[in-house]
């Protein structure tokens, strides 16, 4: 099995979960992989993710604060509602919302933007109110395997530069957030797949 987790033209082509709530992103990265267990073996390890939670099965130094992230499954953090926070680094504000999901088959998380959202949980005004980022990891069966395919899609990277924020410019931010998310991006479904096939 290919260790780049390179999704097929026809994944990169599809329609998934999220794409509505943030339809003009800047950058939009897909990237798949297959795990030889059935989707709801590998649906566990993705409802856990988050700093503070299980961690995100990638360079831990990186994203969560040296701490190695979980080889077991979490009870506790099995139970999901559209609202619940996954932060993105363990002790800070700056997090991952959980805007949709469907056990086994997919799950949203999303980035606010700059204004907090108004609009009641869960509604499609609430959802497009995460215009800074959103990551969908979708599931499908594949011959008695998984395919995991995750797409993150980008808006407007603003940086805060002596007290005021400020856009990158689009290049600039596509040229920083490519590279960053390839690295972290396929570790993490490496090391997804590892776990679920039991072999962390």
């Amino acid at each position: 099995m290919s260790l780049l987790c390179r999704a097929t033209p026809e994944e990169r082509a599809a329609s998934l979960p999220g794409d509505e709530d943030l339809p003009n992103p800047i950058a939009r990265l897909d990237h798949a992989i297959t795990i030889a267990a059935p989707p709801a073996s590998v649906w566990p390890w993705l409802a856990q993710m988050g700093a503070d939670r299980a961690g995100w099965y990638s360079y831990d130094r990186l994203d969560n604060g040296g701490r190695p992230s979980a080889r077991v499954l979490l009870p506790e953090h099995q139970a999901l509602y559209v609202g619940d926070v996954f932060p993105a680094l363990p002790g800070v504000t700056d997090v991952f919302v959980l805007t949709a999901f469907e056990p086994e088959r997919y799950l949203l998380l999303g980035v606010p933007g700059p204004e907090p959202p108004t609009a009641p949980v869960g509604s499609p005004a609430w959802r497009r109110s995460f215009t800074r980022a959103n990551w969908t990891f979708v599931l499908s069966e594949y011959g008695g395997a998984t395919r995991l395919h995750v797409r993150a899609r980008a808006g407007h990277v603003a940086l805060d530069l002596f007290g005021r924020p400020r856009v990158l410019p689009t290049p600039i931010a596509r040229g920083v957030a490519r590279p960053i998310h390839l690295l972290m991006q396929r570790k993490q479904l490496v090391e997804i797949r590892r776990r679920a096939e039991g072999r962390a």
